[in-house]
């Protein structure tokens, strides 16, 4: 299968891969199958980067340990062709989400801001997010885009939510999930990783 494969950059320089079309069928559905049947609690966000994180907000989520990242096998699958984004590194958080029409709120996936600089490449990023789209299928008129900001806040990038797309950025950049149009039947699942250098 020929995947296709872009970087973009928000206006303060932070890089964001974009890989569609990368795992056949077949996988597609075990990812599916995979997070479909995970123990789900309600979640909140962490961070702590921005002041409106205090206000209250709750989803459905199930962390995964490394144990279950590996049984999950997404990252074995694109060791090959993505490894320098993987190589020297160690998985710092992960879990999935499963949102029925609830929107994430403005965040960053690394907590230390003490390490801002904006590299130069991505995987010379020392913190980095891997965010995979979990559904089968999705109807662009039911949203749910990714939305990234730059160092200030200012949204300026969506990336909409297709099936068969994940996404590798620097972990510092500011996002959101845009709000998704309410389904009785299939949430807007998406799994998160994060990966920190170990070399560093």
């Amino acid at each position: 299968m020929n995947y296709s494969e872009k970087t973009i950059k928000t206006s303060s320089g932070r890089q964001i891969l974009i890989v569609g079309n990368f795992f056949a069928l077949s996988q597609l559905r075990a990812f599916k199958d995979f997070v479909e049947n995970s123990n789900y609690r309600l979640g909140t966000v962490v961070s702590t980067n921005f002041e409106h994180f205090i206000k209250s907000e709750t989803f459905y989520k199930s962390d995964y340990t490394i144990e279950d990242v590996n049984n999950f096998g997404i990252l074995k699958e694109i060791q090959d062709k993505f490894s320098n984004y993987l190589i020297n590194r160690e998985i710092s958080i992960s879990w999935v989400y499963a949102s029925f029409s609830n929107r994430i709120r403005l965040h960053c996936d690394a907590n230390d801001l003490a390490y801002n600089k904006v590299p130069k490449k991505l995987s010379d990023c020392k913190f980095l997010t891997f965010l995979f789209y979990c559904n089968l299928s999705w109807d662009s008129d039911d949203g749910g885009e990714t939305i990234f900001c730059d160092d200030s806040a200012e949204a300026e990038i969506a990336i909409a939510y297709k099936p068969n797309r994940f996404l590798i950025f620097d972990s510092f950049i500011p996002h959101k999930a845009a709000m998704a149009r309410p389904s009785p039947n299939d949430p807007r699942f998406s799994f998160i990783c994060g990966l920190v250098r170990n070399d560093m």
